[in-house]
Protein backbone atom coordinates (compact mmCIF):
# COMPACT_ATOMS: atom_id res chain seq x y z
CA UNK A 1 0.00 0.00 0.00
CA UNK A 2 1.30 3.72 -0.86
CA UNK A 3 -0.85 6.26 0.87
CA UNK A 4 -1.67 9.25 -1.27
CA UNK A 5 -1.48 12.68 0.56
CA UNK A 6 -3.67 14.66 -2.29
CA UNK A 7 -6.00 12.36 -3.22
CA UNK A 8 -8.25 14.88 -5.19
CA UNK A 9 -5.49 14.59 -8.08
CA UNK A 10 -6.83 11.39 -8.94
CA UNK A 11 -10.02 13.09 -10.03
CA UNK A 12 -11.62 12.98 -6.77
CA UNK A 13 -12.45 9.11 -7.29
CA UNK A 14 -14.78 7.64 -4.74
CA UNK A 15 -13.10 4.45 -3.77
CA UNK A 16 -11.17 4.47 -1.13
CA UNK A 17 -7.81 2.41 -2.28
CA UNK A 18 -7.39 1.88 -6.15
CA UNK A 19 -5.46 -1.54 -6.77
CA UNK A 20 -3.01 -1.50 -9.90
CA UNK A 21 -3.72 -3.56 -13.08
CA UNK A 22 -1.59 -6.06 -13.42
CA UNK A 23 -3.53 -8.45 -15.61
CA UNK A 24 -3.07 -5.58 -17.84
CA UNK A 25 0.26 -5.16 -17.86
CA UNK A 26 0.74 -8.72 -17.85
CA UNK A 27 -1.22 -8.99 -20.89
CA UNK A 28 0.88 -6.04 -22.73
CA UNK A 29 4.03 -7.44 -21.93
CA UNK A 30 2.92 -11.23 -23.50
CA UNK A 31 1.90 -9.29 -26.79
CA UNK A 32 5.17 -7.65 -26.79
CA UNK A 33 6.78 -11.00 -25.86
CA UNK A 34 5.14 -12.47 -29.18
CA UNK A 35 6.20 -9.01 -31.42
CA UNK A 36 9.67 -9.89 -30.34
CA UNK A 37 9.88 -13.07 -31.95
CA UNK A 38 7.65 -12.48 -34.82
CA UNK A 39 10.78 -9.69 -35.34
CA UNK A 40 13.19 -12.57 -34.79
CA UNK A 41 11.70 -14.66 -36.89
CA UNK A 42 11.25 -12.51 -40.12
CA UNK A 43 15.07 -11.52 -39.48
CA UNK A 44 15.72 -15.25 -39.45
CA UNK A 45 13.44 -15.59 -42.66
CA UNK A 46 15.19 -12.30 -44.62
CA UNK A 47 18.53 -13.45 -43.87
CA UNK A 48 18.18 -16.82 -44.53
CA UNK A 49 19.35 -18.44 -41.20
CA UNK A 50 17.48 -21.80 -40.22
CA UNK A 51 17.14 -23.67 -37.31
CA UNK A 52 19.50 -25.98 -38.16
CA UNK A 53 22.54 -22.78 -37.90
CA UNK A 54 21.32 -21.38 -34.49
CA UNK A 55 21.39 -24.67 -33.16
CA UNK A 56 17.91 -25.88 -33.15
CA UNK A 57 16.54 -28.63 -34.95
CA UNK A 58 12.60 -30.66 -35.02
CA UNK A 59 13.76 -34.92 -34.17
CA UNK A 60 10.67 -35.06 -37.00
CA UNK A 61 12.95 -34.00 -39.44
CA UNK A 62 14.85 -36.08 -42.18
CA UNK A 63 18.74 -35.42 -42.80
CA UNK A 64 18.16 -34.15 -46.16
CA UNK A 65 15.55 -31.04 -44.71
CA UNK A 66 18.42 -30.32 -42.03
CA UNK A 67 20.63 -30.42 -45.20
CA UNK A 68 18.61 -28.19 -47.43
CA UNK A 69 18.20 -25.91 -44.81
CA UNK A 70 21.56 -25.38 -44.53
CA UNK A 71 22.08 -25.21 -48.11
CA UNK A 72 19.54 -22.29 -47.99
CA UNK A 73 21.22 -20.23 -45.06
CA UNK A 74 24.47 -20.38 -46.84
CA UNK A 75 23.39 -19.20 -49.97
CA UNK A 76 21.28 -16.45 -48.52
CA UNK A 77 24.03 -14.92 -46.73
CA UNK A 78 27.28 -15.78 -49.53
CA UNK A 79 27.21 -12.47 -50.47
CA UNK A 80 27.98 -10.65 -46.93
CA UNK A 81 30.92 -13.69 -46.41
CA UNK A 82 32.20 -12.88 -50.13
CA UNK A 83 32.50 -9.05 -49.17
CA UNK A 84 34.10 -9.78 -45.82
CA UNK A 85 36.74 -12.08 -47.56
CA UNK A 86 36.99 -9.54 -50.26
CA UNK A 87 38.40 -6.95 -47.46
CA UNK A 88 40.54 -9.19 -45.62
CA UNK A 89 42.20 -10.25 -48.66
CA UNK A 90 42.59 -6.46 -50.10
CA UNK A 91 43.86 -5.50 -46.45
CA UNK A 92 46.33 -8.11 -46.58
CA UNK A 93 47.29 -7.41 -50.57
CA UNK A 94 47.73 -3.53 -49.48
CA UNK A 95 49.95 -4.76 -46.36
CA UNK A 96 52.36 -6.44 -48.27
CA UNK A 97 52.22 -3.85 -51.06
CA UNK A 98 53.78 -1.74 -48.23
CA UNK A 99 55.91 -4.38 -46.96
CA UNK A 100 57.27 -4.67 -50.15
CA UNK A 101 57.91 -1.13 -51.18
CA UNK A 102 58.66 0.05 -48.05
CA UNK A 103 60.83 -2.40 -45.82
CA UNK A 104 63.98 -3.62 -45.46
CA UNK A 105 65.03 -6.79 -47.10
CA UNK A 106 66.89 -7.69 -44.06
CA UNK A 107 63.59 -7.32 -42.22
CA UNK A 108 61.76 -9.31 -44.86
CA UNK A 109 64.26 -12.11 -44.30
CA UNK A 110 64.21 -11.98 -40.56
CA UNK A 111 60.25 -11.98 -40.91
CA UNK A 112 59.76 -14.49 -42.94
CA UNK A 113 62.15 -16.97 -41.29
CA UNK A 114 63.09 -17.94 -45.12
CA UNK A 115 66.35 -20.22 -45.31
CA UNK A 116 66.98 -19.52 -48.79
CA UNK A 117 70.34 -18.95 -49.89
CA UNK A 118 71.72 -15.85 -51.54
CA UNK A 119 73.54 -15.96 -54.83
CA UNK A 120 76.81 -15.96 -53.61
CA UNK A 121 76.09 -18.72 -51.24
CA UNK A 122 74.80 -20.58 -54.41
CA UNK A 123 78.01 -19.66 -56.99
CA UNK A 124 80.43 -20.74 -53.55
CA UNK A 125 77.90 -24.08 -53.50
CA UNK A 126 78.34 -24.82 -57.22
CA UNK A 127 82.16 -24.02 -57.65
CA UNK A 128 82.73 -26.63 -54.58
CA UNK A 129 81.09 -29.15 -56.10
CA UNK A 130 82.60 -28.83 -59.22
CA UNK A 131 85.56 -28.58 -57.74
CA UNK A 132 84.99 -31.91 -55.66
CA UNK A 133 83.38 -33.41 -59.01
CA UNK A 134 87.08 -32.51 -60.96
CA UNK A 135 88.86 -34.28 -57.90
CA UNK A 136 86.89 -37.28 -58.12
CA UNK A 137 87.02 -37.33 -62.32
CA UNK A 138 91.14 -37.14 -62.14
CA UNK A 139 91.25 -39.52 -58.98
CA UNK A 140 89.08 -42.17 -61.09
CA UNK A 141 91.33 -41.47 -63.83
CA UNK A 142 94.74 -41.99 -62.39
CA UNK A 143 92.95 -45.39 -60.68
CA UNK A 144 92.10 -46.83 -63.81
CA UNK A 145 95.43 -46.21 -65.80
CA UNK A 146 96.99 -47.84 -62.76
CA UNK A 147 94.20 -51.08 -63.39
CA UNK A 148 95.29 -50.68 -66.97
CA UNK A 149 99.28 -50.88 -66.11
CA UNK A 150 98.07 -53.47 -63.18
CA UNK A 151 96.65 -55.74 -66.31
CA UNK A 152 99.54 -55.56 -68.83
CA UNK A 153 102.47 -55.99 -66.49
CA UNK A 154 102.58 -59.44 -64.73
CA UNK A 155 106.55 -59.96 -64.61
CA UNK A 156 108.49 -57.93 -61.89
CA UNK A 157 109.35 -54.66 -63.40
CA UNK A 158 113.13 -54.23 -64.03
CA UNK A 159 115.10 -53.01 -61.20
CA UNK A 160 112.36 -54.87 -58.37
CA UNK A 161 114.14 -56.00 -55.22
CA UNK A 162 114.01 -59.82 -55.77
CA UNK A 163 112.24 -60.12 -52.37
CA UNK A 164 109.26 -57.90 -53.47
CA UNK A 165 106.23 -60.58 -54.93
CA UNK A 166 105.30 -60.17 -58.33
CA UNK A 167 101.98 -58.50 -59.19
CA UNK A 168 99.00 -60.63 -59.38
CA UNK A 169 95.50 -60.01 -61.26
CA UNK A 170 92.44 -60.98 -58.67
CA UNK A 171 90.66 -64.24 -58.99
CA UNK A 172 88.41 -65.36 -61.34
CA UNK A 173 85.47 -65.46 -58.46
CA UNK A 174 87.30 -62.57 -56.40
CA UNK A 175 86.22 -58.86 -57.41
CA UNK A 176 89.62 -55.88 -58.23
CA UNK A 177 89.18 -53.54 -55.67
CA UNK A 178 90.40 -50.86 -57.84
CA UNK A 179 86.93 -51.47 -59.81
CA UNK A 180 84.91 -51.65 -56.91
CA UNK A 181 86.73 -48.38 -55.80
CA UNK A 182 86.19 -47.04 -59.70
CA UNK A 183 83.01 -47.88 -59.13
CA UNK A 184 82.10 -45.76 -55.75
CA UNK A 185 83.82 -43.15 -57.09
CA UNK A 186 81.41 -42.98 -59.85
CA UNK A 187 78.42 -43.20 -57.95
CA UNK A 188 79.84 -40.20 -55.66
CA UNK A 189 80.13 -37.98 -58.89
CA UNK A 190 76.60 -38.74 -60.21
CA UNK A 191 75.40 -38.05 -56.58
CA UNK A 192 77.84 -35.01 -57.14
CA UNK A 193 76.20 -34.16 -60.15
CA UNK A 194 72.56 -33.94 -58.94
CA UNK A 195 73.37 -31.83 -56.10
CA UNK A 196 74.84 -29.50 -58.68
CA UNK A 197 71.81 -29.69 -61.13
CA UNK A 198 69.22 -28.86 -57.80
CA UNK A 199 71.71 -26.11 -56.65
CA UNK A 200 71.76 -24.30 -60.27
CA UNK A 201 67.53 -24.66 -60.17
CA UNK A 202 67.45 -23.78 -56.29
CA UNK A 203 65.92 -20.46 -56.08
CA UNK A 204 68.10 -17.63 -54.16
CA UNK A 205 66.84 -14.90 -51.60
CA UNK A 206 67.78 -12.36 -54.31
CA UNK A 207 65.72 -13.37 -56.49
CA UNK A 208 62.62 -13.60 -54.56
CA UNK A 209 63.28 -9.76 -53.55
CA UNK A 210 63.87 -9.24 -57.22
CA UNK A 211 60.49 -10.72 -57.92
CA UNK A 212 58.75 -8.64 -54.99
CA UNK A 213 59.85 -5.47 -55.85
CA UNK A 214 58.89 -5.71 -59.62
CA UNK A 215 55.16 -5.12 -59.87
CA UNK A 216 54.55 -5.83 -62.93
CA UNK A 217 55.58 -9.54 -62.75
CA UNK A 218 54.17 -9.64 -59.17
CA UNK A 219 50.46 -8.45 -60.17
CA UNK A 220 50.38 -11.79 -62.84
CA UNK A 221 51.25 -14.32 -60.35
CA UNK A 222 50.87 -13.64 -56.83
CA UNK A 223 47.14 -13.76 -55.45
CA UNK A 224 45.44 -15.16 -52.38
CA UNK A 225 42.76 -17.14 -51.53
CA UNK A 226 41.61 -18.56 -48.75
CA UNK A 227 39.01 -21.64 -48.38
CA UNK A 228 36.02 -19.59 -47.30
CA UNK A 229 36.40 -17.83 -51.08
CA UNK A 230 34.86 -21.60 -52.29
CA UNK A 231 31.75 -21.99 -50.95
CA UNK A 232 30.45 -25.02 -52.37
CA UNK A 233 28.87 -27.89 -50.24
CA UNK A 234 31.98 -30.66 -49.56
CA UNK A 235 29.35 -33.78 -49.33
CA UNK A 236 27.63 -32.66 -52.64
CA UNK A 237 31.25 -32.44 -53.83
CA UNK A 238 32.38 -35.76 -52.47
CA UNK A 239 29.43 -37.72 -53.79
CA UNK A 240 29.90 -36.10 -57.12
CA UNK A 241 33.77 -36.81 -57.46
CA UNK A 242 32.99 -40.21 -56.20
CA UNK A 243 30.34 -40.59 -59.18
CA UNK A 244 33.05 -39.20 -61.81
CA UNK A 245 35.63 -41.55 -60.41
CA UNK A 246 33.06 -44.56 -60.67
CA UNK A 247 32.31 -43.55 -64.39
CA UNK A 248 35.33 -43.66 -65.25
CA UNK A 249 36.56 -46.35 -63.91
CA UNK A 250 33.72 -48.78 -65.65
CA UNK A 251 34.68 -46.62 -68.89
CA UNK A 252 38.07 -46.19 -69.07
CA UNK A 253 39.13 -50.21 -68.93
CA UNK A 254 36.56 -50.85 -72.07
CA UNK A 255 37.75 -47.71 -74.20
CA UNK A 256 41.37 -48.80 -73.50
CA UNK A 257 40.95 -52.61 -75.03
CA UNK A 258 39.53 -51.01 -77.42
CA UNK A 259 42.45 -48.09 -78.37
CA UNK A 260 44.27 -51.31 -78.32
CA UNK A 261 42.73 -53.42 -80.38
CA UNK A 262 42.28 -50.95 -82.95
CA UNK A 263 44.25 -47.51 -82.37
CA UNK A 264 41.55 -45.73 -85.32
CA UNK A 265 39.03 -45.71 -82.46
CA UNK A 266 40.80 -43.23 -80.50
CA UNK A 267 38.67 -40.13 -81.91
CA UNK A 268 35.35 -42.01 -80.85
CA UNK A 269 36.57 -43.31 -77.73
CA UNK A 270 37.40 -39.74 -76.97
CA UNK A 271 34.27 -38.34 -78.52
CA UNK A 272 31.99 -40.78 -76.23
CA UNK A 273 34.72 -40.14 -72.82
CA UNK A 274 33.78 -36.45 -73.11
CA UNK A 275 30.06 -36.91 -73.44
CA UNK A 276 30.43 -39.15 -70.10
CA UNK A 277 32.02 -36.49 -68.39
CA UNK A 278 30.30 -33.94 -69.35
CA UNK A 279 27.91 -33.38 -66.89
CA UNK A 280 30.64 -33.19 -64.60
CA UNK A 281 32.23 -30.13 -63.36
CA UNK A 282 35.27 -31.78 -63.53
CA UNK A 283 35.03 -33.01 -66.84
CA UNK A 284 35.15 -29.73 -68.39
CA UNK A 285 38.52 -29.07 -67.48
CA UNK A 286 39.58 -32.59 -68.82
CA UNK A 287 38.57 -31.93 -72.39
CA UNK A 288 42.00 -30.59 -73.51
CA UNK A 289 43.69 -33.68 -71.83
CA UNK A 290 41.13 -35.71 -73.81
CA UNK A 291 42.21 -33.86 -77.47
CA UNK A 292 45.30 -34.07 -76.46
CA UNK A 293 45.37 -37.90 -76.17
CA UNK A 294 43.23 -38.65 -78.90
CA UNK A 295 45.94 -37.13 -81.03
CA UNK A 296 48.54 -39.31 -79.40
CA UNK A 297 46.11 -42.28 -80.28
CA UNK A 298 45.91 -40.84 -83.92
CA UNK A 299 49.42 -40.47 -84.62
CA UNK A 300 50.13 -44.06 -83.08
CA UNK A 301 47.27 -45.82 -85.53
CA UNK A 302 49.61 -43.99 -88.50
CA UNK A 303 52.42 -46.08 -87.38
CA UNK A 304 52.82 -49.61 -88.37
CA UNK A 305 51.05 -52.19 -86.49
CA UNK A 306 53.08 -54.41 -84.26
CA UNK A 307 53.21 -57.89 -84.11
CA UNK A 308 50.22 -59.51 -82.33
CA UNK A 309 50.52 -61.09 -79.15
CA UNK A 310 51.51 -64.50 -79.70
CA UNK A 311 54.34 -63.82 -82.42
CA UNK A 312 55.59 -60.94 -80.14
CA UNK A 313 55.71 -63.86 -77.25
CA UNK A 314 57.24 -65.99 -79.29
CA UNK A 315 59.95 -63.67 -80.69
CA UNK A 316 60.44 -62.76 -77.10
CA UNK A 317 61.33 -66.07 -76.37
CA UNK A 318 63.54 -66.78 -79.32
CA UNK A 319 65.61 -63.44 -78.43
CA UNK A 320 66.00 -65.21 -74.76
CA UNK A 321 66.88 -68.62 -76.49
CA UNK A 322 69.71 -66.28 -78.49
CA UNK A 323 70.86 -64.43 -75.72
CA UNK A 324 71.50 -67.61 -73.64
CA UNK A 325 72.97 -69.25 -76.32
CA UNK A 326 75.20 -66.61 -76.62
CA UNK A 327 76.12 -65.97 -73.02
CA UNK A 328 76.85 -69.73 -72.72
CA UNK A 329 79.72 -69.04 -75.30
CA UNK A 330 81.17 -66.20 -73.72
CA UNK A 331 81.03 -67.68 -70.98
CA UNK A 332 82.92 -71.34 -72.57
CA UNK A 333 85.28 -68.41 -73.97
CA UNK A 334 86.05 -66.38 -71.10
CA UNK A 335 86.58 -69.54 -69.13
CA UNK A 336 88.63 -70.72 -71.95
CA UNK A 337 91.19 -67.63 -71.88
CA UNK A 338 91.15 -67.17 -68.10
CA UNK A 339 92.39 -71.09 -68.00
CA UNK A 340 95.29 -69.81 -70.51
CA UNK A 341 96.34 -67.11 -68.48
CA UNK A 342 96.64 -68.75 -65.31
CA UNK A 343 98.52 -71.36 -67.36
CA UNK A 344 100.94 -68.39 -68.31
CA UNK A 345 100.52 -66.83 -65.11
CA UNK A 346 101.91 -69.95 -63.75
CA UNK A 347 104.73 -70.50 -66.26
CA UNK A 348 105.41 -67.00 -65.38
CA UNK A 349 105.48 -67.02 -61.73
CA UNK A 350 107.67 -70.71 -61.45
CA UNK A 351 110.36 -68.76 -63.93
CA UNK A 352 110.61 -65.64 -61.60
CA UNK A 353 110.44 -68.23 -58.58
CA UNK A 354 113.70 -70.04 -60.23
CA UNK A 355 115.04 -66.53 -60.68
CA UNK A 356 114.32 -65.50 -57.22
CA UNK A 357 116.08 -68.96 -55.63
CA UNK A 358 119.27 -68.04 -57.89
CA UNK A 359 119.43 -64.68 -57.12
CA UNK A 360 119.18 -65.24 -53.04
CA UNK A 361 121.76 -67.84 -52.87
CA UNK A 362 124.03 -65.95 -54.85
CA UNK A 363 123.37 -63.18 -52.18
CA UNK A 364 123.79 -65.74 -49.49
CA UNK A 365 126.83 -66.74 -51.16
CA UNK A 366 128.07 -63.06 -50.94
CA UNK A 367 127.07 -62.21 -47.22
CA UNK A 368 128.84 -65.64 -46.22
CA UNK A 369 131.79 -64.47 -47.52
CA UNK A 370 131.66 -60.99 -46.75
CA UNK A 371 131.02 -62.48 -43.19
CA UNK A 372 134.24 -64.35 -43.09
CA UNK A 373 136.18 -61.37 -43.96
CA UNK A 374 134.20 -59.35 -41.64
CA UNK A 375 135.50 -62.05 -38.77
CA UNK A 376 138.83 -61.85 -39.43
CA UNK A 377 139.01 -58.26 -39.73
CA UNK A 378 136.98 -58.52 -35.88
CA UNK A 379 139.91 -61.17 -34.91
CA UNK A 380 142.76 -58.74 -36.23
CA UNK A 381 140.84 -55.58 -34.45
CA UNK A 382 140.42 -57.56 -30.74
CA UNK A 383 144.31 -58.86 -31.29
CA UNK A 384 145.14 -54.86 -31.64
CA UNK A 385 143.28 -53.66 -28.53
CA UNK A 386 144.54 -56.56 -26.91
CA UNK A 387 148.12 -55.00 -27.26
CA UNK A 388 147.41 -51.87 -27.33
CA UNK A 389 145.93 -52.97 -23.66
CA UNK A 390 148.51 -54.74 -22.70
CA UNK A 391 151.43 -51.92 -24.02
CA UNK A 392 148.99 -49.09 -21.82
CA UNK A 393 149.30 -51.83 -18.96
CA UNK A 394 152.91 -51.61 -18.63
CA UNK A 395 153.59 -48.20 -19.38
CA UNK A 396 150.81 -47.70 -16.76
CA UNK A 397 152.82 -49.93 -14.04
CA UNK A 398 156.00 -48.10 -15.04
CA UNK A 399 154.75 -44.74 -14.18
CA UNK A 400 153.79 -46.17 -11.10
CA UNK A 401 156.90 -47.43 -10.04
CA UNK A 402 158.17 -44.31 -11.07
CA UNK A 403 156.16 -42.54 -8.67
CA UNK A 404 156.84 -45.43 -5.96
CA UNK A 405 160.60 -44.01 -6.53
CA UNK A 406 160.27 -40.97 -6.17
CA UNK A 407 158.21 -41.05 -3.27
CA UNK A 408 160.86 -43.38 -1.69
CA UNK A 409 163.53 -40.94 -2.48
CA UNK A 410 161.58 -37.91 -1.18
CA UNK A 411 161.18 -39.87 2.43
CA UNK A 412 164.82 -40.71 2.29
CA UNK A 413 165.67 -36.83 1.71
CA UNK A 414 162.93 -35.90 4.68
CA UNK A 415 164.84 -38.66 7.10
CA UNK A 416 168.29 -36.88 6.26
CA UNK A 417 166.61 -33.27 6.92
CA UNK A 418 165.74 -34.79 10.25
CA UNK A 419 168.76 -36.36 11.17
CA UNK A 420 170.70 -33.12 10.17
CA UNK A 421 168.57 -30.74 12.09
CA UNK A 422 168.89 -33.47 15.54
CA UNK A 423 172.75 -33.31 15.45
CA UNK A 424 172.85 -29.62 14.58
CA UNK A 425 170.54 -28.87 17.44
CA UNK A 426 172.99 -31.54 19.30
CA UNK A 427 176.07 -29.26 18.90
CA UNK A 428 174.33 -26.27 19.41
CA UNK A 429 173.20 -27.28 22.87
CA UNK A 430 176.92 -28.93 23.40
CA UNK A 431 178.44 -25.64 22.43
CA UNK A 432 175.89 -23.98 24.93
CA UNK A 433 176.88 -26.21 27.57
CA UNK A 434 180.79 -25.61 27.51
CA UNK A 435 180.30 -21.64 26.99
CA UNK A 436 178.64 -22.02 30.12
CA UNK A 437 181.31 -24.17 31.61
CA UNK A 438 183.81 -21.72 30.57
CA UNK A 439 181.91 -18.97 32.00
CA UNK A 440 182.19 -19.88 35.17
CA UNK A 441 185.70 -21.16 35.48
CA UNK A 442 187.07 -17.36 34.49
CA UNK A 443 184.98 -15.96 37.36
Amino acid sequence: MVPISNWAAFGGSKEVIIWLPIADIAQTIQALVLLRKQIIEDIYQIMGISDIMRGATDPSETLGAQQLKTQNGSTRIRDKQQELVRLARDLVEISIEIMCSQFDPVTIIEMSQTQLPTQEMQQRKMMNLAQQIQQLQMQMQQMQQAQAQAKQQVLPPPGAQPGAPPPTTPAPGQEDPLAAQIQQMQTQIDQLMVQLEKAKTEPTIDQVLHFLSDNRAKSFVLDIETDSTILADENAEKKARTEFVSVLGTLLPQLSQMITAEPKTAEFCGELLKFATAPFRAGRSLDGAIDELIEQMKQKADQPKGDDQVTAQNKTLLQIEQLKQQTAKQKNDQDAALKKDEMVQKDRHKTWELNNQKEIERMKLMQNQQSDVAKVQVQNQKAMESREAHQAHMIEKQQDMGLARQKFDLQVGQANLKRNDMAQRANERQMALQNKQRGGLVQ
